[in-house]
């Protein structure tokens, strides 16, 4: 897919920023999950079936195929046993993150969700099963194995390139990153402080009327929620990849106190960050035999 000349994108333009694998196995017939989150996501039903609730988009995948949506979508997602056999479904999936300019998801650049079929999915899975074999706590430490990570990673990222139809307004989208990036880089580096419209305006070099104008027809959010967004996305990555307390994230991301996190994150992301942080924890945890049924 060639969706822009190569003069767009600068040297070390698109940098990995979370990967992970995990599997799931015999849900309850029927079984609804609703969420949305930070982070793109491939999966794949390798029993039964899954059905994907997108906005206005519905995609059935069977095994051999797999759905890939992009962050903040809402997602139902609905499980279904195989039909000849009625063995619950089971699955596998990847969790991962690219940003293009520190700053904008790049698989916002591309019509999501979308469907991966055939050669494309058999890959993913493979990267997938590397992933969930060799992607332990103590391999964090390891040169090599962090290196193949990235590899496997861009990979992925080259599965999409192949296989997704870039969005409409994905031209639009990376020059709009572009412009953002001084006030967004600005806005990451004092998360935890207060920060006002003024401020964004200086960093901006515009007056505060003229802020709100420029802001208004580049963006598709107010200021603040463009900052918050910003600091629950942080805070995402930091229950992912710490054990911080939520006092602590609380405070890092420049919220007033743990409860009011919690009740911003639950609101972006339809879970408390407990449960967030348990979901992504348990992927660790020896996985139990599958059950023969």
């Amino acid at each position: 897919m060639q969706t822009f000349l190569l003069e767009t994108f600068a040297q070390n333009a698109i940098s990995l920023q979370m990967i992970y694998a995990g599997k799931g196995a015999d849900f309850p017939v029927g079984w609804v999950h609703e969420k949305t989150v930070p982070y793109a996501i491939i999966a794949e039903a390798t029993n039964g079936s899954y059905e994907l609730k997108c906005g206005a988009t519905r995609l059935l995948t069977n095994p051999g195929e797999a759905w890939v949506t992009a962050p903040d979508m809402p997602l139902r997602i609905t499980h279904h046993p195989d039909a000849k056999t009625g063995k619950a479904t089971r699955c596998r999936y990847l969790h991962f993150s690219f940003t293009l300019c520190d700053h904008t998801d790049v698989t916002r650049l591309f019509k999501m969700p979308m469907k991966l079929v055939a050669r494309d999915c058999a890959e993913a899975g493979k990267i997938i099963e590397e992933f969930l074999r060799a992607d332990t706590p103590e391999a964090q430490h390891d040169l090599c194995w962090q290196v193949r990570r990235h590899e496997l990673a861009f990979r992925v990222l080259g599965i999409l390139c192949r296989a997704a139809k870039p969005s409409a307004d994905a031209p639009l989208l990376v020059a709009r990153t572009q412009r953002f990036r001084p006030l967004a880089d600005y806005l990451r580096e004092n998360l935890a402080e207060p920060v006002t419209i003024a401020d964004m305006a200086r960093v901006c070099n515009l007056s505060v009327s003229g802020f709100h104008r420029w802001f208004h027809a580049h963006a598709q959010a107010s200021p603040s929620g463009y900052l918050k967004s910003l600091r629950l996305n942080h805070a995402a990555q930091l229950l992912l990849t710490t054990d911080l307390t939520l006092g602590e994230i609380a405070g890092r991301t420049g919220f007033a106190n743990p409860f009011h996190f919690s009740r911003e994150f639950k609101k972006q992301y339809r879970q408390p960050p407990s449960d967030y942080r348990e979901e992504t924890y348990r992927r660790h945890k020896p996985e139990p035999a599958l059950s023969q049924k």
